[in-house]
């Protein structure tokens, strides 16, 4: 496995049909302000023909998605990911 930074936006929940909770993602986002990404994110690549796309793996943190979905939020370029 590498670790890569990418664009959060190209990362995809592991169920759309799983609602990520507000009060789930805005914790998250209080922890990256105030620790930064510890640790990447286990996502399953995606990318067909030169497109980069990624989804949270099936076994990845409990808080992977709300963590993506924080750093949006906060207007990171930029996360860590590993695949």
């Amino acid at each position: 496995m590498e670790i890569y930074h990418v664009d959060p936006s190209t990362v995809m929940r592991r169920s759309p049909h799983k609602e990520v909770s507000e009060p789930d993602w805005r914790h998250q986002a209080v922890r990256l302000v105030a620790e930064g990404q510890i640790e990447p994110i286990e996502v399953v690549d995606l990318g067909e023909d030169g497109i980069f796309r990624y989804r949270v793996a099936q076994d990845a943190w409990a808080y992977a998605e709300a963590q993506v979905i924080a750093a949006m939020e906060l207007g990171w370029k930029t996360i860590l990911v590993t695949c």
